[in-house]
């Protein structure tokens, strides 16, 4: 049973939840998204393609009539190392779609707001271009991290030390209500909407044995829509480092790198973003914190392996010296690679650092 005041609030739910912008929602994202889960439809979902008009219809009616309830997502784990693992959430198609519908309701607000255009992300559109060649906006978030990427290679050349961090437990440790506070200051977004907003989240998290909702940790879904939500609670630390004595900064979702002058600098840049963090019950990661010289920074960040990389893709795009560029791929490939005597990356190959 709904309170007395929602016959107030049916009309702004409405206008989010729009036929025309549910149909573009699913064929222009939710349904590429889908298709990326580990668990997948094996008709695609035709049955809703089908049958998507009166379903759009049916899908406004329960929300705006306060009648939509979230589906029991499922759940498996991801080995991250040594067993420790990450709890991925499969979740129905009908809620994906309400997600990332109310997610993109404010997406164009947020990154209007972003204090930092040195913040590297977009949300994956569903575009994808045939052939080895992606240009930078076709193809979402990977774009956004080639970007970051170049980005850190520049500063890795200019500053004497690069400080490299990310969040401890990003995802896990975030609270909507520290979520909540954010959104509604930099967007403007109706409470009715925001509410729904949270009450999806909620319901999508991990509440084992009948225990509480505790309102903290975002579900981690193959989708934007959680990312984008994500991406806005580090805009305070994308303020800090902009208004700071800092040369470059750069950062893809969590994963931050600052250049600086000095190993001071770097332990007042490391202390004040820690501190803003803590302030949203976030702190970064002291096992992934390092300060680097310019030298280890180049090392890190495989710049000669990147330089010959880009040396090669020159050629491939001019369809110049196609055999000799690939016989160059090849012998880099091997050297880099470094096999084991099973096959695989060997224990000094440049595939398992995870650097770039």
């Amino acid at each position: 049973m709904q309170s007395p005041k929602f016959q107030f609030l049916k009309s702004d739910i409405q206008d989010v939840f729009d036929v025309k912008l549910l149909r573009e929602e699913w064929k222009k994202r939710t349904k590429p998204q889908i298709r990326k889960q580990l668990v997948f439809d094996a008709i695609e979902y035709r049955d809703i393609d089908q049958d998507l008009t009166r379903l759009l219809h049916r899908f406004r009616r329960e929300v705006s009539e306060g009648n939509y309830v979230v589906r029991m997502p499922k759940r498996y784990l991801t080995e991250k190392s040594r067993g420790l693992c990450r709890q991925m959430t499969l979740i129905h198609p009908r809620d994906l779609l309400v997600l990332e519908r109310l997610s993109r309701s404010v997406y164009f607000e947020l990154r209007r707001k972003a204090p930092s255009k040195s913040a590297f992300f977009e949300p994956d559109d569903g575009k994808f271009a045939k052939g080895f060649k992606q240009s930078d906006f076709e193809y979402g978030s990977f774009a956004s991290w080639k970007k970051f990427q170049k980005s850190i290679f520049g500063f890795a050349k200019e500053n004497d030390f690069i400080v490299i961090t990310d969040v401890a437990n990003f995802y896990d440790f975030i609270n909507f209500q520290h979520l909540r506070n954010i959104v509604s200051s930099l967007a403007e977004i109706r409470e009715s909407t925001l509410d729904l907003l949270i009450h999806v989240l909620n319901r999508l998290t991990w509440t084992p044995d009948f225990m509480p909702l505790t309102q903290v940790g975002m579900p981690q879904i193959e989708t934007s829509a959680t990312r984008v939500l994500a991406n806005a609670m580090l805009y305070e630390v994308d303020k800090l480092c902009e208004h700071s004595a800092v040369s470059n900064y750069a950062r893809f979702m969590d994963d931050m790198d600052v250049g600086v002058e000095s190993i001071q600098k770097a332990k007042a840049i490391v202390r004040d973003m820690d501190l803003t963090l803590q302030s949203r019950q976030l702190r970064l990661n002291s096992s992934k914190t390092q300060i680097l010289s310019q030298k280890d920074a180049f090392k890190h960040f495989c710049i000669s392996e990147n330089l010959s990389l880009n040396r090669i893709e020159t050629f491939v795009e001019k369809g110049r010296f196609l055999k000799f560029a690939s016989r160059i791929l090849t012998a880099k490939y091997e050297a880099w690679l470094d096999r084991s005597v099973a096959g695989g990356p060997g224990e000094n190959s440049l595939f398992i650092k995870g650097n770039g």
